[in-house]
This record gives C-alpha cells, sequence and structure tokens, in this order.
C-alpha cells in the first residue's frame, strides 16, 4: 500500500538564519524599550525623578518603527512556519508557546508590576496611600467590580463581561455590573 506526503510533510526549507537574527534583535529592541521608558517624559507606570529628552526621542522612534518590524518578523516566521505544519499544529504549537506563558506571567507579576508602580509613586511622593488603596483607585473599574472580559466563541454573540458571582452581567468598563437576569 503506497502512502501520499503531503506537501508540508516534503518541504524541507533551509533555516533563515538572518531570520532569526531579526527576530533577536526585535525581541532586544522591545527589551531597550521597556527598560528605558522610565527615563523618557512620556506616560509609564514607573518614573525616574530625573528624565531625559534624547531618550524621550529615542523612543518615539523607536514606538513609530518597532511595532511594525515586530509584526513583519513574525508573519514571515509564521509562513515559513507553516509550509511544515498544518494550520491546527500551528495553533496548538502557537498556543503553548504564547497564552499559557502569558497567562501564568501575568498571574505572577502584574501583582509586583502593581506593588511596584504604588512604591514608586510614594517615593516620588505623589501618593500618600496605602497600597490597598492604591489598588482601589489605579485597577481598572472593571476588575475592581469583579467583572472580567468574556470573549463568546459564537459569532452571533455580543462580547461582554463576566461578574464575580459567575452570572453574565451587562456592563462595560465604565457601567455598574447588572446581571442580565434582572
Amino acid at each position: 500500500m503506497e502512502t501520499q506526503t503531503s506537501a508540508r510533510d516534503s518541504a524541507t526549507t533551509p533555516r533563515l538564519h538572518y531570520l532569526d537574527w531579526l527576530r533577536v534583535l526585535a525581541i532586544f529592541l522591545v527589551f531597550v524599550f521597556h527598560a528605558i521608558h522610565v527615563f523618557d517624559f512620556g506616560g509609564w507606570q514607573i518614573k525616574n525623578a530625573e528624565q531625559s529628552e534624547l531618550i524621550t526621542i529615542i523612543l518615539t522612534l523607536l514606538s513609530l518603527w518597532g511595532m511594525p518590524f515586530f509584526f513583519l518578523v513574525a508573519g514571515a516566521a509564521s509562513w515559513f512556519a507553516l509550509l511544515k505544519r498544518t494550520p491546527r499544529q500551528y495553533l496548538s504549537e502557537r498556543f503553548k508557546r504564547l497564552a499559557i506563558p502569558y497567562v501564568v506571567g501575568s498571574l505572577l507579576f502584574s501583582p509586583l508590576q502593581y506593588y511596584l508602580w504604588w512604591k514608586n509613586q510614594v517615593f516620588l511622593g505623589n501618593a500618600g496611600l496605602t497600597f490597598p488603596e492604591f489598588m482601589r483607585i489605579e485597577l481598572p473599574p472593571s476588575i475592581r467590580r469583579g467583572c472580567v472580559p468574556r470573549v463568546s466563541a459564537r459569532a452571533d454573540s455580543a462580547p461582554g463581561f463576566t461578574c464575580g458571582s459567575s452570572a453574565s452581567c451587562s456592563c462595560s468598563p465604565c457601567s455598574p455590573c447588572r446581571s442580565s437576569a434582572g
């Protein structure tokens, strides 16, 4: 019995090392962009007491070209990855490599980020609040009320929010939660 091989199975494209180096450069620029944000004049959670106009100009230029460059490199890498994988394999691999670390990292590091933001505000003399008071003010309104974004897989379902009580609610980030039952 003869087996058929798909074009994906027999595709033997050589590794493009320049594309790997462009990814390294993109990640490095993202790191630099976020690391030096404390020294520019723009809005950022943690700021240094002294700020630099030169760094503000550099960050402005990076912000103009950074994300388009990142998406260009990611799109090229995805194109070549899809030549060797089925769409299902590709999505499964990307979910494992991106979504799971994102969720875990967000749960682990977001509280630390808010704490450091509060400590910086206290250090700069901008906040005389306790950490719980600061969190009540700075957390997004939907999270303060216990609403979290709800994403529906159905095309006819509108996105909304789910209340902390697990009841569906028709709230938006700016309006109070109301149960859809009543």
